[in-house]
């Protein structure tokens, strides 16, 4: 992850906060595109949002105009200012630990996930309820399509720990992916989509 995706994810969870909300769904994105229209009398859309929230797939990085506007929603004067907040928090002895994070509590039953780690790992999983999930799609990983586990989240940065890890036999397993460098992809896919 470079330093301007950390920073975005940093940016994405302090506005998470402050509304005391997860941004995760269409409505989720259109009370964020209102609220920011109340707070600043600027518009935003709720589909810009959504890729910023990697909603919906994009090659694009969001714009400095569009990350500032988000940086004054937060009270900062643009961007630049709340980047080195962030550098003036980051010097600290202490802080909150700030990453991107989906709770398995969260989801509602058929949710998808794309996680990946390094090298080129790549797994698409269904929320099956109970904290299960269920492996659709897999890219140079040990996790095969059909394969169920057990997680309570999952983390960018940080290691995957998963336990109940069952595949074609009825033996049982703990899995841990992504352990020197943790997650480098996590998204909510978009419901309704073929995995």
């Amino acid at each position: 992850m470079t330093q301007d995706n950390f920073n975005i994810e940093r940016l994405k969870n302090d506005i998470e906060r402050k509304l005391n909300r997860s941004i995760k769904s269409p409505i989720d994105f259109s009370f964020l595109s209102n609220e920011i229209n109340k707070a600043l009398n600027e518009t935003l859309s709720a589909s810009t949002l959504q890729r910023i929230w990697n909603y919906v797939a994009t090659t694009s990085t969001p714009r400095n105009s569009t990350l500032s506007l988000l940086s004054r929603f937060l009270g900062y004067s643009g961007w630049d200012s709340y980047v080195a907040d962030l550098l003036r928090r980051k010097t600290n002895e202490s802080d909150y630990v700030i990453t991107k994070l989906i709770r398995a509590i969260d989801l509602r039953e058929g949710d998808i996930l794309r996680i990946g780690w390094l090298p080129n790992r790549e797994c698409i999983i269904r929320y099956s309820g109970n904290f299960y999930f269920e492996v659709v799609s897999s890219v140079n990983s040990k996790l095969q399509v059909g394969d169920t586990f057990m997680a309570m989240s999952f983390s960018l940065g940080n290691t995957l720990h998963i336990s109940n890890l069952r595949g074609k036999g009825d033996a049982t397993y703990d899995y841990e992916a992504g352990k020197k460098s943790g997650l480098t992809t996590l998204e909510l896919l978009p419901p309704y989509e073929q995995y």
